[in-house]
């Protein structure tokens, strides 16, 4: 049921282009000349140009994580905010599946999408997956692909720098830009609405505070142990609780009203768990939850997360961000979590054409401890696993060995002296993995700025 909310005009959706799918068939389509003062026709999608949707074997190929045994079935007729109704998309459905069987094709349907997408989501042997695509009804047939669980920043809440980049500073101090009335979903891994400044209570209590005046609703289509890398299965429950906080980190930034204020703070929250409190998510839950954020009057609905390197409008998850955009919702989408991997690491959903498609960058000023040496202030960050650092008094700076040698660039723990009390012993950055050679440091007491 539709969740009950203020009758107000939605938000239309910004555009933003995606330069995924139009790069792959510009490799493979020319484009047509233009007489001067023409304007230049959309390019369209791979499959609009005749493009082949990748197969399983080619995305595993390109360094995609495919679930075994899971696949997306795209079927023809419209989904119901195509024009299409949910009778005709079910019997569509249906229909396939019984040509499936006839063709000797053994499979389960486990979840049927009719709101923003027609099509069904399946289990079935993967070398089937070919013949299934051929099967009359069916338009294509996509795998289901791991997702990635997005990590929360460890550090402080801090507004001062990163409002004024983006602007949220002025944002709130205009007048009726608060956010009342509107309903922004977040679909992440829960929110924490116990929180006081998410409505909460303070009591950790994953059935206390829920719904409360700032999460107004949402689902858990998961369960604390799901992870689609070691095939545990979803458990859902009414519960959209938070034991990862990433998704409660993002409703902050949204809506947080409090010690830490939002960009707006009256929004009501709807929250959509698809991650574990570990491991990943997959394209299948996202799927549903965008269903259900639609169907539950969502005005915006955020995701900051992604199947990375997938650049294909055609993937089911990108189609329905084109309906809900169409349904005058707007969608805010990371670009991707993998950046450090290059310009080719955004994926679906973010490459939809309609959505907001977002990026991070650094910051302008950066808070991190430092200890001064040769006369100058240098800043420091703990590496992982190592011990704590000092945050006071004095060491000497001690070489491990001459520039070059084994001893130096530490590669060989054996080589590498050890450190007296009161030192800190240094060596070589990037001639040998530090998480290899951290534990034999370590356990010499040395500490590496």
């Amino acid at each position: 049921m539709p969740l009950p909310r203020p009758d107000l005009p939605r938000p239309r959706g910004l555009l933003a282009a995606s330069a995924g799918t139009a790069l792959v068939a510009g490799m493979l389509v020319s484009a047509p000349a233009l007489a001067d003062g023409e304007t230049p026709e959309k390019l369209g999608t791979a499959a609009e140009l005749g493009v082949e949707i990748p197969t399983a074997d080619e995305l595993r190929a390109a360094g995609e994580t495919t679930v075994p045994g899971r696949w997306l079935v795209e079927v023809e007729g419209r989904p119901t905010l195509r024009g299409g109704s949910k009778t005709s998309a079910t019997a569509a459905q249906e229909t396939v599946a019984e040509r499936a069987e006839d063709a000797a094709i053994p499979l389960e349907v486990q979840e049927s999408f009719t709101t923003g997408w027609n099509g069904m989501s399946v289990e079935m042997d993967d070398a089937d997956a070919q013949k299934l695509s051929e099967v009359e009804g069916v338009r294509a047939v996509y795998p289901v692909l791991e997702v990635a669980a997005p990590e929360p920043a460890d550090a402080t809440p801090s507004d001062v720098y990163g409002n004024a980049m983006t602007g949220v500073d002025q944002v709130q101090q205009v007048d009726g830009l608060s956010g009342e009335g509107v309903t922004v979903a977040v679909i992440d891994s829960g929110i924490d609405y116990n929180h006081p400044d998410l409505g909460g209570s303070g009591v950790d209590d994953e059935t206390k505070d829920f719904p409360n005046d700032r999460v107004v609703g949402g689902y858990d289509l998961v369960g604390d142990a799901y992870d689609s890398r070691t095939g545990e299965a979803p458990v859902p429950d009414e519960f959209p609780d938070d034991c990862g906080g990433h998704g409660s980190h993002v409703a902050g930034i949204i809506g947080a009203d409090g010690e830490v204020v939002g960009v707006a703070p009256k929004v009501d929250l709807l929250s959509y768990r698809v991650f574990g409190c570990e491991g990943s998510s997959d394209t299948e839950v996202i799927l549903e939850a965008m269903e259900r954020a639609m169907d539950d009057g969502a005005d915006v609905v955020n995701m900051s997360l992604g199947a990375s390197f997938m650049t294909w409008q055609d993937y089911p998850t990108a189609q329905m961000v084109e309906t809900l955009v169409d349904d005058d919702v707007t969608v805010v989408i990371s670009a991707g979590n993998e950046g450090a991997a290059g310009l080719f690491s955004s994926g679906a959903p973010g490459v939809a054409e309609s959505a907001i498609t977002v990026a991070s960058v650094d910051n302008t000023h950066r808070s991190a401890p430092f200890a001064t040496a040769g006369g100058a202030d240098r800043p420091y960050s703990a590496a992982t696993g190592s011990p704590r650092p000092p945050t006071s008094g004095e060491l000497a700076l001690v070489a491990a060995g001459a520039p070059g040698t084994t001893a130096a660039q530490a590669c060989d723990p054996t080589a590498v002296p050890a450190a007296e009390p009161g030192q800190a012993l240094l060596v070589e950055r990037g001639a040998a993995a530090r998480s290899a050679r951290r534990p034999s440091l370590a356990s010499r007491r040395a500490t590496t700025p």
